[in-house]
């Protein structure tokens, strides 16, 4: 009886603790769904995106170019030792000059006073470390567009869904007035089915764009690193249209796009590499302390002692291989001139695609919500003479696929619009680009 009053007292605790702490935990969690905001998107983006931290790593390593061209003015040492046996021994009169075997050491510092390849190097690595930069911040861009594409992609596919359900709703009214008028011979066989067609192909498109917003959630928690599945984004505020002209526009891409500054870097990075062959024929200068042991010394080399030597080398010829080294990066340096020329071109196409796309949604849209407008009215008076036989089962399908149709047309190019203006801004290199300042590096310019 104690036993039983024992166990019992202890199910009573374990449910307690079960009710205080566990069960609210599970139904908070299944309860709340988390809202994501599209900067609040760009923020996991840029903290978990693999591409980003590639990046970063690329930074990192470009600064260590620096410091590998101050190495050729750095001071070297080395230590040398050898054992040298004689054919004979070389003496002068009571003096050995070469003794017949002998162990000798050398310990050798040697100071770069004058190194020709030292300031290309140096030029070439800060460029290198610049375009790195200038790499990341363009791999910034690019992924927060992608994940600017995909928000929207969801805010479209959420929309298409409420959309198809709407459709729905009306033909399955229509189809139970189908019914109703069959029932009592107002109407043929014919017209329920054809309602019933109707039912059928709206669920069909639920289906598919269910799996739409399916994919293109997935595709977004991929971008910004998270695994949950339920959540809900906020629709950001309409995007302002851009009111300038093609030169206008054109002149901000080649000030603000990153690959152009990358192309012009490269550019650069062209003419040190060419700088560097030149220096191949420049004269190196240096000073060398050395410090010699020799067992057993000579009345010439005498053991435990130090010379300074002042070293000027001057290269005359090296088989020709400077002349064709030289050619290679004049030829080098040319394709990355006309690489050059040729992004430019292609930066104003780019710029011209996105601003004609821009205005053809522009032009559209205003007839798109006319149309759905339309439609609803058309739909509406059509089911309403149908309900009394004044119209028939065809025209009022015919009606709800013009109006599914307009609706369907207007959500995807309005906001294929948004992601237009986006692009347009990217194209021109300002897509983000306040965004960027504020997070990665503040009041400075990017």
């Amino acid at each position: 009886m104690k036993r039983s009053s024992l166990r019992n007292f202890l199910m009573l605790i374990v449910m307690a603790v079960l009710c205080v702490f566990y069960f609210p935990c599970i139904l908070y969690a299944q309860g709340k769904e988390r809202s994501i905001a599209l900067e609040e998107a760009y923020d996991l983006a840029l903290k978990t995106h693999e591409k980003i931290m590639i990046s970063k790593k690329e930074v990192e390593k470009s600064g260590l170019l620096t410091k590998k061209a101050f190495s050729v003015m750095m001071p070297t040492a080395e230590i040398e030792g050898r054992f040298v046996r004689q054919k004979e021994e070389i003496k002068f009169g009571e003096y050995v000059a070469l003794p017949l075997e002998q162990w000798l050491s050398d310990f050798n510092i040697e100071q770069p006073i004058y190194q020709g390849s030292f300031f290309p190097l140096r030029k070439k690595a800060l460029n290198f470390k610049t375009s790195s930069i200038e790499y990341s911040y363009k791999t910034i861009q690019d992924v927060l567009f992608e994940v600017a594409n995909a928000y929207y992609e969801v805010l479209k596919a959420e929309e298409l869904v409420e959309n198809t359900k709407e459709t729905l709703k009306l033909a399955e009214e229509e189809l139970r007035v189908a019914k109703a008028r069959f029932e009592v011979g107002e109407v043929t066989k014919t017209a329920v089915l054809r309602a019933e067609v109707d039912v059928t192909r709206a669920k069909r498109n639920l289906i598919k764009n269910n799996n739409y917003l399916k994919l293109a959630k997935d595709t977004l928690s991929r971008l910004i690193g998270i695994k949950q599945i339920d959540y809900h984004i906020i629709k950001p505020p309409t995007l302002p249209k851009i009111d300038q002209d093609y030169k206008a526009l054109v002149s901000k891409a080649l000030k603000h796009r990153y690959d152009y500054k990358i192309s012009k870097l490269g550019v650069d990075i062209a003419k040190e590499d060419k700088n560097l062959v030149k220096a191949k024929y420049h004269p190196i200068l240096s000073a060398v302390w050395s410090y010699h042991r020799v067992d057993p010394e000579t009345f010439v080399q005498k053991d435990n002692f130090w010379d300074i030597t002042l070293k000027v080398s001057v290269p005359i010829f090296e088989g020709g291989i400077r002349i064709w080294d030289y050619k290679e990066k004049q030829k080098s340096l040319n394709q990355a001139i006309l690489a050059h020329d040729d992004l430019k071109k292609d930066i104003k196409i780019e710029v011209e695609d996105a601003m004609l796309t821009v205005e053809t949604y522009e032009g559209t849209l205003d007839n798109l919500r006319k149309e759905v407008e339309l439609s609803e009215e058309n739909y509406h008076i059509i089911f309403e003479r149908f309900k009394v036989g004044l119209a028939t089962s065809l025209d009022v399908t015919d009606a709800l696929t013009k109006l599914d149709s307009a609706r369907t047309e207007l959500t995807t190019t309005t906001y294929d619009y948004q992601v237009a203006l986006l692009n347009l801004k990217k194209s021109i290199g300002l897509f983000a680009r306040e965004y960027m300042k504020n997070r990665l590096r503040k009041g400075s310019e990017i």
